[in-house]
């Protein structure tokens, strides 16, 4: 590390005694970990901030589930990335159930579902990171809005 052109780092990951282990390092400086509105993943969240350690939250929206885009109707696709899942199945439908009963609280003050679905990532942890896939300029300024 003293040598090389590597100064920091950090690992993907949702084992937190894998993670609490590579945080000992002096260089690891983030840990990138799933988080959203249905997998709260506390014990990573204190990992971080017990090691003073960013968490870059990636998949804040189920890839793409939670955008409001996706019901248990959604017929699948194969040629797209989510076309191998059955949004009709007991998990999503229990999901897009307890979304559809929330995404009011989310979408407070003019904000829009994603809008919302960041801000509770970030009102849970001020150092988090998130990093939502976007296919538009438009999506990341919406994104960007959210704080």
């Amino acid at each position: 590390m003293n040598e090389g052109k590597i100064r920091f780092y950090g690992w993907s990951t949702d084992d937190a005694d894998r993670a609490k282990e590579f945080a000992k390092s002096k260089h690891c400086t983030t840990i990138q970990y799933v988080l959203s509105i249905f997998r709260i993943n506390s014990t990573m969240t204190r990992l971080c901030e017990e090691n003073d350690l960013a968490g870059i939250i990636c998949s804040p929206f189920l890839s793409r589930t939670l955008t409001g885009k996706y019901n248990k109707e959604t017929k699948r696709n194969p040629d797209h990335m989510l076309g191998k899942r059955n949004f009709n199945t007991q998990r999503y439908v229990r999901m897009f159930h307890v979304l559809d009963q929330i995404k009011d609280r989310l979408a407070l003050e003019e904000r829009i579902l994603v809008q919302g679905i960041l801000g509770y990532i970030w009102k849970k942890d001020k150092r988090s990171i998130p990093i939502p896939g976007t296919k538009t300029v438009n999506q990341m300024t919406e994104n960007a809005k959210s704080r």
